[in-house]
């Protein structure tokens, strides 16, 4: 373990101690990989709570820099890092989950990977506890179970639902239905109250089956349209973090102008048909909604309009095959109330075309330094079988003659090197909407020009962003993050590398899938 307590899994470990353990916590990173999140240091804060606490839970972390752990970071399906995976054995099957972090908070770390191990869900057991759980709502809401005793098929119904939605939801158990807020509706029997931070509070429900209840939680959980300017910011924020489900977003004038509530009416009508099926409805107005509009960054003029955020992401593969698991945005300008029923039926039937920010492509783009605009991204970037340089800037930077001088530099460098697996590439983000087309969360750090390395072999991608970065900085982040199907695995410990590994031998082929008998290693000596 490291001074912070936090064992370091590799390949020769990974297989042995995850089989052993019921719950493992595990941290995949890059020892110089920009964390702009502070993943890494709130991970290392929580492991060091932990260690006073006496705790038996034991953070993990393994570094995907290494090529010989490319099994664990294909079998945990690793795309980008930092990134915190929860393995925990469900009925001797292990279970690989996400641990979201949208706010990432050490203490917050530390309650999480306790409850998920002792006594989860938490009980109820006083005015105190019930006020502690619920008057504070920290997620869309706290569902609370009622029972006269904490046994039978009902209760443990609720137990499974706990466990499968518990990233989501907060979810408590008592036996003293009085303990609990909102005394003028009384409850009895057994029944699950989830209290909401909406409407009248909160909704009941007395069907103990499992996927009644998920059912239950998913559609009575949120609104049915969530108005941007009224209800709660965290409410708010917490629904635009999702990624399980696409965002509709309608931007209209005020409510009290001329046809309104046509668009109202309408509205609601739409949310209802599709209620349940992997939409969430929003709405907000074109002037009060400033930060959501600033959000989709698409509100330009005083037309009614309507944005669909496509957030779902496929699991782990090579960059050629995103293309139908990307997130997306879908936008239809000066929508008429009559058609938004007809345009979400034609988004979900796939007949509608992404929206695309995009300068038009260069006729002549045959530079050492290759211009990236929102059209030729893909062709560029995705579709490349070079690694590929892609540097993000904004016209206003300070630093703009540097940015472009040093990006020459860098192509001049490889260029004189006979190097022609490296591609160096810039965008103007102000006018090109790379999100859209990309697998990754690539945008701007720190207000400074940022840069992405993306290796040949569609594996996870490195970034640098540094206002004080040289060219001698990016080299060598080339030349020590890309992908060479020609040189030996790198590693930064020479003693980790088994001798009888070796590149994988068809591009397409994952190391770890790739099995040496005995007879061929006898063959080839």
């Amino acid at each position: 373990m490291d001074n912070d307590g936090i064992m370091e899994l590799d390949h020769y470990n990974f297989n042995r101690f995850v089989s052993k353990s019921e719950f493992v916590p595990v941290l995949f990173y890059q020892p110089h990989c920009h964390d702009p999140w502070n993943i890494i240091p709130e991970y290392e804060k929580a492991s060091r709570i932990l260690r006073r606490e006496d705790s038996s839970v034991i953070l993990t972390k393994l570094d995907t820099s290494k090529q010989i752990n490319f099994y664990p970071v294909y079998y945990c399906r690793i795309s980008s890092v930092p990134q915190i995976k929860i393995l925990k054995s469900v009925g001797g099957i292990k279970k690989i989950e996400d641990y979201y972090h949208v706010f990432c908070d050490a203490q917050l770390m530390v309650e999480n990977f306790k409850r998920l191990i002792f006594h989860y869900p938490a009980k109820i057991n006083s005015p105190y506890d019930a006020n502690k759980f619920i008057q504070h709502l920290k997620k869309t809401a706290v569902i609370v179970g009622v029972f006269p005793e904490f046994s039978g098929k009902d209760y443990d119904n609720f137990i499974v639902v706990a466990d499968m939605l518990r990233w989501d939801y907060d979810f408590c158990i008592t036996l003293d239905a009085d303990l609990l807020p909102l005394g003028g509706s009384p409850v009895s029997g057994r029944v699950v109250r989830m209290f909401i931070s909406f409407d009248n509070g909160f909704v009941d429900t007395e069907d103990f089956n499992v996927d009644a209840m998920v059912k239950f939680i998913k559609e009575e959980s949120i609104p049915l349209i969530t108005i941007y300017d009224h209800h709660p910011q965290q409410l708010v924020d917490n629904i635009l973090a999702d990624r399980r489900n696409d965002k509709v977003i309608l931007f209209t004038e005020e409510a009290s102008s001329e046809g309104a509530n046509d668009f109202d009416t309408k509205y609601r009508e739409v949310a209802n048909k599709y209620k349940g099926q992997g939409l969430i409805f929003m709405a907000g107005g074109l002037h009060a909604s400033k930060a959501l509009s600033e959000y989709f960054g698409h509100i330009t003029s005083k037309e009614p309009l309507i944005v669909i955020k496509n957030s779902r992401v496929g699991e782990y593969m090579r960059r050629q095959d995103w293309m139908n698991s990307i997130r997306r945005e879908y936008v239809r300008r000066d929508v008429q109330a009559s058609e938004l029923e007809t345009w979400v039926d034609d988004y979900k039937a796939g007949k509608v075309a992404r929206f695309e920010i995009s300068e038009r492509i260069p006729e002549e783009n045959n530079g050492d330094v290759k211009v990236v605009v929102g059209a030729n991204y893909w062709d560029i970037v995705m579709e490349s079988k070079e690694n590929v340089l892609l540097g993000l800037y904004l016209p206003q930077f300070d630093n703009q003659l540097k940015f472009d001088s040093i990006l020459c530099e860098v192509a001049k460098h490889f260029k004189d090197e006979n190097d022609d697996d490296v591609i160096i590439a810039k965008s103007d983000v102000s006018v090109n909407d790379v999100r859209s087309e990309n697998p990754y969360d690539i945008r701007i750090v720190r207000d400074s020009p940022t840069f992405y390395l993306i290796p040949s072999d569609g594996g996870y991608m490195s970034m640098y962003s540094n206002n004080d970065f040289t060219a001698e900085d990016l080299i060598d982040l080339i030349n020590t993050r890309r992908y060479n199907l020609l040189k030996e695995p790198r590693t930064t410990d020479a003693e980790d590398m088994d001798s009888t590994d070796s590149p994988p031998r068809d591009i397409d082929l994952p190391v770890a899938l790739i099995a040496v008998t005995d007879d061929e290693k006898g063959s080839s000596k």
